[in-house]
Order: structure tokens, then sequence, then C-alpha cells
């Protein structure tokens, strides 16, 4: 289709939110969490907690909007890497996929024994009034590295050996493949690596799997957002220019602010087609960022 034929299509259908996929990244205790928890304001959000780090949404939403988040909690392990096999089945299914709630293993045969509880989810009927949040590829690439090594016991491994590494790779890749196909919003949360060049400048970058797996994972997403500690607040940059030593950026060009600015940021401004402005000067001249996130406590 022409581009002009899409832009007019997308005017006609009105603020449009296309499938998008979000990075949210920074340091332990950065907030990163606490500021995906507030799409649940506006949003469904099916939340994947393979981090243990669900409690923080108590503290950091309003209880008037936890009926909006449905949360999937993984146990995972080096012997049972649940975190990765039960999200890749709920982010590539076509099929219902039936979660066992104490384990967040599918089809649990424990727990159909046990009758115990089971939760049945279908990402492939989804729309953009639902964002799916995967916390954190942090924990994701531990389980897919546990999946392609061979388990002893405790404190005994084989020898991880680049066909670990090879595995890790094809399990994550396979991952991305199934969020990028999702008929509604994705987002992860990710820790942050310090990346070294040649030239001993530095650049911060998400992490996910091996090292070089890392440098090229942000490209994997329309929106990459940094969050820190600057001048005792949690600041969150979404702006490319803004933060010249990390890697950030919205495909939209959403300046996040505020909470309410974080709820636009998959809207596709029909409005301002074709009047973009993309300003290239001395990055020397470039900011340090500085906005709040919203009141937050711990991740």
């Amino acid at each position: 289709m022409n581009l002009n034929d899409f832009a007019a299509q997308l005017i006609s259908d009105g603020n449009l939110e296309l499938p998008q996929m979000a990075l949210f990244y920074g340091a332990p205790l950065s907030g990163k969490t606490s500021l995906v928890a507030q799409f649940a304001r506006r949003y469904k959000v099916i939340w994947i907690d393979c981090d243990n780090k669900y409690n923080s949404i108590f503290t950091a939403l309003p209880q008037e909007f936890w009926g909006n988040v449905d949360l999937i909690v993984i146990k995972d392990d080096p012997q049972y890497p649940r975190a990765i096999e039960t999200s890749m089945k709920l982010l590539r299914s076509k099929n219902p996929v039936r979660v066992c709630n104490a384990h967040g293993t599918v089809d649990c045969i424990a727990c159909i024994k046990s009758k115990a509880g089971m939760s049945t989810y279908n990402f492939s009927t989804l729309d953009t009034n639902t964002i799916v949040v995967l916390d954190s590829l942090t924990a994701i690439s531990a389980s897919a590295f546990a999946k392609s090594s061979n388990w002893k016991d405790d404190f005994h491994f084989e020898y991880k050996e680049f066909d670990n590494y090879n595995k890790q790779t094809l399990w994550l890749n396979t991952l991305f493949a199934g969020a990028k196909q999702l008929p509604c919003h994705f987002v992860a949360i990710s820790h942050e690596a310090e990346r070294e060049h040649e030239d001993s400048s530095s650049l911060l970058t998400p992490t996910c799997g091996t090292k070089g797996y890392s440098t090229s994972i942000a490209s994997k997403f329309h929106h990459v957002l940094h969050c820190k500690i600057y001048n005792l607040k949690h600041v969150v940059n979404s702006v490319s220019t803004k933060e010249p030593n990390a890697i950030t950026g919205s495909v939209n060009r959403v300046e996040v602010k505020d909470t309410e600015s974080l709820l636009t940021l998959f809207k596709v401004k029909v409005t301002e087609l074709g009047k973009a402005n993309l300003q290239f000067g001395d990055p020397a001249n470039a900011t340090t960022p500085t906005t709040p996130i919203p009141p937050t406590t711990r991740e």
C-alpha cells in the first residue's frame, strides 16, 4: 500500500493503536516495575512474573486499578526452567493455554491431579486494549540457559559449552518471534549493563542473554525507555537525544514526562503525520533527562 494511502487509512480510523513492543530497563530498584504498572490505569494488563517482583505492583498502583491486572506467577529454577517454557507457550500458541496458579506450569500434572487452581489464556484473541508484560528478560535469559543445559544437581552442571549459549539464543529468538506476532501490546522489563567501546566511551544497554545478544536486543522493540535515579528522584527517558550514553527512543516520538504521557506511548498521532522534523545537531549540546517517574517504591 502506498504510504499516502496508508496514512489516509490511519486518519480515517482515528488514533489507531497498532500492536507495539516496548522495553523498560535500568539498574535494580530504579522504578521499572512501578512505572510499567501504571499502564493498568488504562489497559488490561496480563503480567507474566518470572522474577518474584510482583509485590511492588501493590505499592505502585492504586487499589482501584488492581482489577485490571491478571497476574501469572512462574516459579522458575534451574532444575525446572518453567519461565521460558510457559512464556513461550503463552506467546506463541493460537489455542487456549492452561496454567496452574501454584507453579506457573502449563497443564501441570500435579495440580490437575489435586484439582488445584488453573487459569486459561488465549493471547491470540487479545487486542490493543491489552498489554502483556514480561518481567523480566534477565530471568527469562537464565531460564533459557537452564533449559539448554543439562541439569545434574545443586551447583553441578555439565561444562558450559558454546552450544548451550547457542541454544539459549535460539530460545530467546523464538520467544521474541512470538511476541512480535501478538495482536496486543507487549512490554518487557530488563536490567542494564555498561558496554565499553574501543575508544573508551561507554553505553548503557538492556541485558538479555549473552553479551553479544544484549547489544542488539533493543532493535526488537518500538520503544526503549531507560529508568534511573537522578538528583534523588526516579526518572525515565524515552527520547533518543536526551541521554547519549544510554539506548533510548520511541517510534511514536513520545516524551514520557508523567503517567498521562506514559499512557499515550502506543498512540499513533495521525494528526501529526507528515509534520515530523527530526533535528540533528552537536552531541555536546545533549542534556541529561530529568523526567520524574510517578511516586514509586522499589523495583
